[in-house]
């Protein structure tokens, strides 16, 4: 489930979707029409996400940043965490240790 609470996308459910993805894709789409300069992402509760959704965080992020708009992850499980460490992006999304949920 993916709600979108302000300027917070929130993905509340342990495994994301692939219609996840196209949620995610509309509400980013959204948050910039609106005017936002930030957009939130909590994954505070999710332990997994489709490489496709990944994909989709890393090129909005890249895409933004050219625009001056931030995407953020201020909150991701430990599990993915380690995901994201393994695969080299937490300094890609600046992701710290006091964003990590404890498990």
């Amino acid at each position: 489930m993916v709600e979108c609470l302000n300027n917070v996308i929130t993905i509340s459910s342990d495994r994301a979707t692939l219609e996840d993805k196209t949620e995610i894709d509309a509400m980013i789409s959204t948050l910039i029409a609106s005017g936002e300069k930030e957009i939130l992402v909590d994954l505070g509760a999710t332990s997994y996400l489709p490489s496709e959704l990944m994909g989709l965080f890393m090129w909005k992020k890249k895409e933004l940043d050219s625009r001056g708009i931030k995407l953020r992850i201020i909150r991701i499980s430990a599990s993915l965490y380690r995901i994201f460490d393994t695969a080299m992006i937490t300094d890609f999304f600046n992701i710290d240790a006091s964003c990590v949920t404890k498990e």
